[in-house]
């Protein structure tokens, strides 16, 4: 991992030279200390881990595979749902930081926003990447001009399921 960035699996821990508290009433170390402590505790070391909201989203988006393949990526509901949670953690942090709003309208205007825009711009790359591929030769598709050589790719299936379960029962017959 880079420095200065701790991993997942380490353990947390704290270093201190002599002095570093030194000059404090007790009074001011119980609450220094309460509060340092407090940021081991499972909902706020996440944030050490990942200080940011642009973090935590790029951790959510990835949990939710919006980073996968291209032929196993999901579709819009995985999006919205995403996006949703951004939004939430968004709000958390923002709550958590003493932020004060007059209205909430940012975040629920930011996700009808996100929604739109990341929709469109996926669905825009789908289609040019698509364009692409199919200029390139490459048809994800398998297609048959004719119903003759359906059946016989079809026969053909069958015909290679046949002899892969015909081998399988051979090589039940001889384990002991």
């Amino acid at each position: 991992m880079s420095a200065g960035h701790p991993s997942a699996n380490e353990q947390p821990a704290s270093v201190a030279g002599q002095t570093v508290l030194t000059g404090f009433t007790p009074q001011d170390l119980t609450f220094i200390v309460g509060k340092h402590l407090a940021m081991y505790r499972g909902e706020h070391y996440i944030k050490t881990l990942f200080p940011t909201v642009t973090e935590l989203t790029v951790l959510l988006f990835a949990r939710s595979g919006l980073y996968a393949d291209r032929g196993s990526r999901p579709g819009l509901r995985s999006i919205v749902s995403g996006l949703f949670q951004v939004t939430v953690v968004a709000l958390a942090f923002a709550l958590v930081n003493g932020e004060e709003f007059a209205s909430y309208y940012i975040f629920y205007g930011s996700l009808i926003f996100a929604i739109a825009i990341v929709s469109l711009l996926r669905w825009s790359y789908e289609w040019l990447t698509g364009v692409i591929l199919r200029a390139a030769g490459y048809d994800h598709a398998l297609q048959f001009d004719d119903a003759e050589a359906f059946a016989a790719a079809l026969a053909d299936l069958q015909d290679a399921i046949e002899e892969l379960r015909r081998l399988l029962d051979e090589y039940e017959r001889k384990l002991p």
